[in-house]
């Protein structure tokens, strides 16, 4: 049994309805956000246990709205509100309001407005608050990975990485607050950061999964820690485990060793590990033995996905062969055919990971669905650090989650105005809007022409066969 208001009530006021959420210790203001009329109807009948199927079946009986996005409203809301259930059955319900009252101006706005989820569960384009917490714990990284787009600077410390982790807990406790589900640590290597595994460890005394994807050794400690606090699923970057090749893509000699015992002390203490591979030229010859060490290690999966060129920083030499992938292919295959239980995901084959959330149709989640802060607490629109003043749009070291999530800085660096792209292509064309609500890829658009403010290669007519600058 499901009952709403875990972590607030929804209040009815004249022809709105509010989600006034339970404050926590030291907060001076407690959040509220405004819901749509629909999401309260929606979240009333999964308090009284409607399930999604018969919810999905009772709202085109009742609104003007199409079956699909009943079904995909349905689907959001379920999944965007998850944290806001609680399973304990005596609790009293989170949703006071008048259910023929919401009916009708349902049904009402339905007559006039379309009912979808770009309508009512993200409007504006983004989630209400953001499900996920992206930290950008450091710049730097202990490996020379050949195919690294960020060039990162090699190093085993992190002084880049100033945020206190007295604010990054009270970061934590405000997105777990809101309803977030996940802490997304990234970098560089976001393992090297001395605290980290405090701060993993303090996510999921929250409720927030801790995600990343590493390539740093764990020891048995560390290992054991994350397991009694309940990580579930870990993922790190193995492109090879045999010796050379390993050696070949990290510059780093003994990387086949560690990160073989980081799978091994992680399987022994309950956690599912999820190898993710890039398929080069250097090491497309050692899938055999890298699926054949996964699987006695006891790994729960492998996604292997191809290099391909990206618009910083390029190695046409580390392309496979149409022949090495063949190699691949049939190396795959081979493994496959003994019945492992390691589950391989190779090329276009994609693994979906429980946590996942997507939103189909935004560009960049950045701002969206996740509030990303840079090592120093500078919060941005983008993660790859790009010039001028308007990509910093606040800092975590003075403002809550929620503050960041509804600054003016932060709502227009999403939605751009169009005097921004006087003297391009993009000013007087007419899906300006449809880019917008779409999201834009700044960086993308740097890369491409040399400025925040323009289109986009491969992402715009006007860029046809037009040359990156980079």
């Amino acid at each position: 049994m499901r009952r709403f208001g875990k972590l607030g009530v929804i209040h009815q006021h004249a022809d709105s309805y509010s989600l006034d959420y339970f404050p926590i210790a030291g907060q001076q203001e407690t959040p509220s956000i405004e819901l749509h009329p629909l999401v309260v109807y929606i979240l009333s009948l999964l308090d009284k246990q409607w399930t999604v199927e018969k919810i999905v079946e009772d709202l085109p009986r009742h609104f003007d709205i199409a079956p699909e996005h009943a079904q995909e409203i349905t689907d959001d809301v379920d999944v965007v509100f998850e944290r806001h259930f609680t399973s304990q059955q005596h609790e009293p319900s989170g949703v006071t309001i008048d259910e023929e009252a919401v009916r009708t101006q349902v049904r009402a706005l339905s007559q006039h407005t379309p009912l979808t989820t770009r309508t009512t569960v993200f409007k504006g384009n983004r989630s209400p608050f953001p499900m996920t917490l992206q930290w950008l714990v450091t710049d730097f990284c202990n490996r020379k990975c050949v195919y690294c787009y960020q060039g990162a600077p090699l190093s085993s410390k992190t002084e880049d990485s100033s945020v206190d982790i007295d604010v990054i807990k009270r970061l934590i406790r405000e997105t777990a607050q809101l309803g977030g589900k996940e802490v997304l640590l990234t970098g560089g290597e976001p393992l090297l950061r001395e605290d980290i595994y405090e701060v993993m460890v303090y996510a999921l005394q929250h409720g927030l999964t801790p995600d990343f994807i590493s390539k740093q050794f764990v020891s048995v400690e560390n290992a054991k820690k994350l397991a009694a606090a309940g990580l579930k699923d870990a993922f790190f970057s193995i492109d090879s485990l045999e010796k050379e090749a390993a050696k070949s893509l990290t510059g780093i000699g003994g990387f086949a060793k560690k990160i073989g015992q980081t799978v091994e002390n992680m399987v022994t203490e309950g956690i599912r590990v999820h190898a993710k591979s890039l398929l080069t030229s250097l090491n497309a010859h050692a899938y055999t033995e890298t699926l054949e060490t996964l699987e006695r290690l006891g790994a729960h999966s492998i996604t292997i996905d191809t290099y391909s060129d990206n618009l910083q920083r390029h190695d046409d030499d580390l392309h496979a062969s149409v022949a090495q992938m063949h190699e691949v292919r049939d190396a795959v295959d081979t493994f496959l055919a003994t019945q492992p239980k390691l589950k391989v995901y190779y090329r276009s084959e994609q693994i979906e990971k429980d946590i996942d959330y997507d939103i189909d149709g935004f560009v960049c989640h950045n701002g969206r669905t996740q509030l990303l802060f840079y090592p120093n607490g500078d919060i941005s629109k983008c993660d790859k650090k790009l010039p001028g003043g308007d990509m910093i749009v606040g800092s975590v070291l003075n403002q809550s989650v929620f503050e960041a999530w509804n600054s003016t800085a932060l709502l227009e660096s999403l939605d751009p105005p169009r005097d921004k792209y006087k003297g391009t292509p993009c000013f007087t064309c007419d899906s300006f809007d449809t880019c917008n609500i779409r999201g834009r890829c700044y960086y993308g658009a740097y890369m491409s022409t040399g400025t925040l403010y323009g289109p986009q290669e491969g992402a715009c007519k006007y860029m046809v066969g037009v040359k990156s600058v980079c």
